[in-house]
């Protein structure tokens, strides 16, 4: 007979789309000796492979558009670095660490030397011809970068987009090649907070719209090589090269639209060695008119070969999982599949939980290593 369930959440931390999640344990069991394992409050989970199904960072869950990244800084520790980034630093001239200011966190950017290394921080995502990518900043001194890295370029030695905040209180877009110019958007002050705005759709038109505090300043940037055929597929924040920098960014995020369908299919999730008296797959999800959501689970009993994935239904057992007997070497696959006739709508599924029972032995806690997976 089912008890109350209370997991312990796991958590996944999205550095890209196949980047191990970090700090992930299972959930509570429902009895003494039973296996839980909850998919929930995650940035873009395991790594998996992702087909244009993304998570939402907001909403917790598998969605078809929404916030694929989303950061404030408020999770992390005072003075320590990032960890939801890929960062480089030189801790003698520069670093990136976490600050506060009037009780907020953020992130704070410097370099001392102009010869030291550049301060960099970045992270990826599922690949797109179609979203935004914002800034909230505020430059201190010296120069800042906030770059969409892209390709198919028409322009090979081309392969990213960025908005500059110069040294001589210009704000500046152009790319990151050496010999490329910078065109000129307007004038800013130093100590003062801006929210940068990029935004793409190259279904519609080529080029980048460029919003500095929800104000559009320059119409289809770079349309003669940011078109058709042309992806983004990761975010950086990077401080000076020839120039020192000293800056604050308050939040970072990452939004792809669009998307009618959708599928994400998980790495294995292993089991520990249980004697199995049955099992549960539950979720809840958010189904609009016009959406859909399918689960299909598989199952490796040797970790190499894989049952033919198959439909769960919400709240029954497992398919192909044994009803007895003992589980040795065992993993679990999970795919979800969605579906809308309208992109304003996206189906939601969170809360993807296994659960094998298990009353003959005591309860067990086992953490997750950080390199088994999470989304698209």
């Amino acid at each position: 007979m089912w008890k109350f369930i209370k997991y312990l959440l796991v958590t996944v931390m999205f550095v890209s789309i196949i980047t191990p999640i970090n700090n992930a344990h299972l959930g509570k069991a429902e009895a003494a000796g039973d296996f839980s394992y909850v998919i929930n409050n995650y940035s873009k989970v395991e790594n998996g492979s992702f087909d244009k199904l993304i998570f939402d960072d907001i909403v917790n869950g598998f969605t078809l558009s929404g916030t694929a990244f989303y950061d404030d800084f408020s999770t992390y520790s005072l003075g320590s670095s990032p960890s939801r980034w890929n960062t480089t630093t030189n801790s003698a001239d520069s670093y990136i660490k976490i600050e506060e200011e009037s009780s907020n966190q953020y992130v704070h950017i410097v370099k001392t030397n102009i010869d030291a290394t550049r301060p960099s921080m970045s992270v990826g995502f599922s690949p797109t011809n179609q979203g935004q990518a914002e800034y909230r900043i505020k430059v201190n001194s010296g120069q800042a970068f906030m770059i969409v890295n892209g390709d198919g370029f028409t322009n090979t030695l081309i392969d990213n987009f960025r908005i500059t905040f110069e040294n001589n209180g210009r704000i500046t877009y152009g790319t990151t090649y050496g010999s490329d110019p910078s065109y000129y958007l307007c004038d800013y002050n130093l100590g003062q907070e801006y929210t940068i705005k990029f935004m793409w759709d190259f279904s519609i038109k080529d080029g980048i719209d460029i919003y500095i505090d929800n104000t559009l300043v320059k119409e289809s940037a770079y349309s003669d090589h940011i078109k058709t055929g042309v992806i983004f597929n990761g975010i950086r924040v990077l401080g000076g090269l020839v120039y020192l920098s000293d800056f604050n960014v308050y939040q970072v995020k990452f939004t792809e639209l669009g998307k009618t369908t959708g599928q994400y299919t998980s790495s294995g999730i292993n089991v520990p060695n249980i004697n199995v008296h049955g099992s549960k797959i539950s979720w809840s999800e958010t189904l609009p008119s016009g959406t859909s959501a399918t689960i299909k689970t598989s199952i490796s009993f040797n970790g190499s070969s894989w049952t033919p994935y198959k439909t769960a239904t919400n709240g029954q057992p497992i398919p192909d999982l044994p009803t007895s007997g003992t589980l040795t070497n065992t993993k679990i696959k999970y795919q979800i599949t969605l579906n809308t006739t309208n992109i304003n709508i996206t189906p939601v599924v969170k809360n993807l939980t296994f659960n094998i029972i298990n009353n003959k032995i005591p309860s067990i806690s086992l953490s997750i290593p950080s390199n088994n997976p999470p989304l698209k």
